[in-house]
């Protein structure tokens, strides 16, 4: 009786991950941020008197970001085929550095709005780290990759939402921190944002150093050394070795490509592929042409992956503006820290 054993997953550069993993935690903090807040600051911009009124506003400012996005989204993922993921990511995350930057010193509700929507128009990384992520892994390593993204998320979504909610008007909930005179009186959602441009401006430093150039997606990811040359793996960060056997009679070359630890170049981990190609012969399979709207698995996933973001984002809204507005009106009477401590909750 025979018994087959799976074979063993495929080595990943975990550098690469945990940047990729940054990145996704700084695009959660980014978004879930705002919403600790979002009341309180459409209300310091005195647009009314009726804190009823506040909603309507702050869901101009709340849908800005997320309209932006859905614009430029597949855009940013015709320039990463085009391009190369990195240099996007790198565009993206200093997109992020800036506006959030200047976001903490708007004193208009069309000053907050324009940065906001210049902020999600000029950031695309959500969709290119998924597919960066799709790119280093395959399906012996891929639901424990995004596992880790995941968690990355909620991890963002977290920190974002209480920090967001703690560090916003520090001058009225901490009065021993800073006095109303002083710089962060005058700004009271400075700190919040400076905070987040600090996050952003470490995933842009950590891509630059730590992801490496790679070609666009026309082009071999992977660098394949022939006659024993040692050469790094451009995507996923290996040190390999490739060995070449040559049957000269049936045109036929035999690549065996074996991973190296970084610490011991002497150690195999294991095979990573072994191929045999005619030299003749050698093409790329045919790729799919058809516009993305004819996959009907895809579509179907994506109206899904839609009415859900759908409803997540409603209660991000809606939630806050009622938790804020007074008791005597139906509400709660929130602070902001309070506010953040129940979207960590949601966060978890």
């Amino acid at each position: 009786m025979s018994t087959t054993t799976a074979a063993p997953a495929t080595p990943l550069s975990y550098k690469i991950l945990f940047v990729l993993c940054v990145c996704f935690f700084n695009e959660a903090f980014t978004f879930s941020n705002l919403f600790s807040y979002i009341g309180f600051m459409v209300w310091d911009f005195h647009l009314t008197d009726d804190v009823d009124q506040v909603g309507y506003y702050a869901g101009y400012l709340g849908s800005c970001f997320s309209l932006a996005s859905f614009i430029s989204s597949f855009w940013w993922g015709k320039m990463s085929d085009k391009y190369g993921k990195r240099p996007i990511l790198l565009i993206g995350a200093t997109g992020a550095t800036l506006t959030s930057l200047v976001f903490g010193f708007s004193n208009s509700l069309w000053m907050a709005m324009a940065l906001r929507f210049l902020s999600g128009l000029v950031n695309g990384n959500i969709g290119v780290v998924k597919g960066y992520t799709s790119d280093i892994t395959d399906s012996s390593n891929q639901a424990k990759t995004m596992s880790y993204m995941q968690l990355s998320w909620g991890l963002g979504n977290i920190m974002g939402s209480i920090l967001g909610g703690v560090m916003a008007r520090p001058c009225e909930q901490h009065p021993s921190f800073c006095s109303p005179s002083s710089f962060l009186g005058k700004y009271p959602y400075a700190l919040p944002n400076l905070i987040n441009t600090f996050f952003s401006l470490l995933g842009l430093v950590m891509l630059w150093y730590f992801i490496p150039k790679q070609s666009s997606s026309s082009s071999s990811s992977s660098s394949y050394v022939r006659n024993g040359q040692v050469e790094k793996d451009e995507v996923n960060g290996l040190l390999a070795v490739v060995d070449e056997d040559e049957d000269e009679e049936e045109g036929l070359s035999a690549f065996k490509m074996t991973s190296l630890s970084k610490e011991d170049d002497e150690t195999h981990q294991g095979v990573i592929s072994v191929q045999l190609l005619r030299d003749s012969e050698v093409s790329a399979p045919p790729s799919d042409q058809r516009p993305f709207w004819r996959f009907k698995d895809a579509m179907i996933l994506c109206a899904a992956y839609g009415a859900l973001g759908a409803a997540y984002t409603v209660f991000e809204e809606a939630w806050p503006l009622w938790a804020l507005s007074p008791i005597s009106r139906g509400g709660l009477g929130f602070t902001p820290s309070e506010l953040g401590y129940v979207g960590a909750i949601n966060g978890i």
